[in-house]
């Protein structure tokens, strides 16, 4: 019983390992490989792994661009989307008919953590970023935050919503407004 296992062991370890690497290859193809696309997007109906755009979703990305290049804060335009009656991104892909849970977040109004996500996300400017977290082990279903520098970034994979300039210009605008503390630091 002992070798059984122990055999077993290893297969199941060959198999994720398999598994990982496949994974792995799809992503450096600039294929996406993940369970929902990015707020903005959608799958294409002839390849599952290719994003195209979702012209409702993408006004509102192109609108929090733009407040934010108008010098809004991430909490006014959240504040400002939830005036208007905007649906944040996950009632949104709720009211297109996708089913999933959620865990715990606040999923009926935009936030100032869902504003700056959107804001620093890459995929907007046409370039596939994934590989943001990594399961610890195949026996654990715990997973770890992986490097920018270790993330996978294929550029120029899909359409983007928005222009590489104004995005770059988002992220200086971004960097500029971090507060410091009384004693020097960064908040």
């Amino acid at each position: 019983r002992q070798i059984n296992g122990l055999v077993n062991e290893w297969y199941l370890e060959d198999l994720s390992e398999n598994i990982r690497k496949t994974f792995d290859v799809k992503r450096k193809q600039g294929l996406h490989i993940g369970s929902f696309v990015c707020y903005g997007y959608d799958r294409s109906k002839e390849n599952k792994n290719k994003l195209i755009i979702d012209k409702e979703a993408a006004e509102v990305v192109r609108l929090i661009y733009n407040l934010c290049e108008q010098g809004k804060g991430t909490t006014k335009i959240a504040m400002m989307l939830n005036e208007q009656g905007i649906l944040p991104p996950t009632k949104y892909k709720m009211s297109k008919g996708l089913n999933f849970k959620t865990r715990g977040h606040n999923i009926d109004y935009w936030t100032e953590t869902t504003i700056g996500k959107i804001l620093k996300n890459e995929v907007y400017i046409g370039n596939m970023v994934q590989g943001y977290n990594r399961k610890v082990s195949y026996k654990s279903k715990k997973t770890v935050n992986v490097p920018q520098s270790n993330r996978i970034i294929v550029e120029n994979t899909h359409e983007p919503i928005i222009t590489k300039e104004q995005f770059y210009k988002i992220q200086e605008i971004l960097k500029s407004r971090t507060r410091r503390c009384q004693n020097g630091e960064k908040h």
